[in-house]
């Protein structure tokens, strides 16, 4: 009953190649004066805990809209049921931001549709040739751990692998957990060949063509407004100079009769005076 209760839970929290182990998560020593920008760009998973993926890279990059952050894309492929030359490609991006600026090594990894956060350990690399990872996550009871050997190129000399087997050993770390990843079957990242997209990039295509049509319904809604600022100066315009027109003959026969009134008013006073004078 409590194995399936354990299993249970790795279930519901959408754990995959890791393992599980009672208790807190393994003390794992981050590499002292890392560094994360050498670190950066396309690594490809050598060895990793408990895995079926028969090709696995990750691709690390910096977080544009969050400075001194990063990001963590991991893709997968699969050869496709009715051909070898198409690949099933899955993408997941995770963040990675560093909780303790001190130790730049331990940084901490979100994924989507993941409840909490998973702790990531560089604990070795050379920058150049391979990188030891340890992530884990602490759940009710247990903890959920993964360990990987990961290399700039899709081989690798085996006296690196040695190096971190024997370093997961120091840390109470079983290295014959890590199952090996062949590589040579693989498409090198970005050029998959024919490439059948998963529901998440198109939903990222699908989520961007939204955003272009909502940008431009914006866009739209400016000229519009422009547009009928337009409208309204010219009709305004237009209405003035009408009411110009219109307003003319009644102020010309306003001053006409100004100056008739005027005259008959001179020509008035002109008799007056000369009956006066008579």
């Amino acid at each position: 009953m409590y194995k399936l209760t354990v299993l249970l839970i790795v279930a519901i929290f959408g754990l995959s190649h890791a393992d599980t182990s009672l208790g807190s998560c393994p003390a794992v020593d981050p590499l002292p004066g890392f560094q994360m920008d050498r670190l950066l760009g396309y690594w490809y998973a050598i060895q990793k805990t408990d895995t079926d993926s028969p090709c696995l890279t990750y691709n690390l990059t910096r977080n544009e809209q969050r400075p001194g952050n990063y990001k963590i894309t991991e893709i997968e492929q699969h050869h496709t049921l009715w051909s070898s030359a198409l690949y099933h490609e899955h993408k997941v991006t995770g963040d990675l931001t560093v909780p303790d600026r001190k130790v730049p090594a331990k940084m901490a990894l979100d994924l989507p549709l993941d409840i909490g956060t998973t702790t990531f350990i560089v604990f070795m690399t050379d920058y150049d040739n391979y990188v030891g990872i340890f992530t884990c996550k602490k759940l009710p009871l247990i903890h959920s751990w993964s360990a990987e050997i990961l290399s700039r190129a899709p081989t690798i000399d085996m006296d690196f692998v040695d190096k971190v087997r024997t370093r997961l050993s120091s840390y109470n770390i079983d290295p014959f957990s890590l199952q090996i990843i062949d590589q040579s079957k693989c498409a090198p990242p970005g050029h998959q060949g024919s490439l059948i997209e998963t529901a998440s990039d198109i939903k990222q295509k699908a989520t961007n063509v939204v955003k272009n049509v909502g940008n431009k319904i914006s866009e739209l809604a400016s000229d519009g407004t422009t547009k009928l600022q337009d409208v309204s100066r010219s009709v305004i315009e237009k209405g003035n100079a009408t009411l110009q027109e219109l307003s003319k003959p009644v102020i010309d026969n306003a001053a006409r009769l100004q100056e008739a009134s005027e005259s008959a008013i001179q020509k008035g006073s002109a008799a007056v005076q000369d009956l006066y004078d008579y």
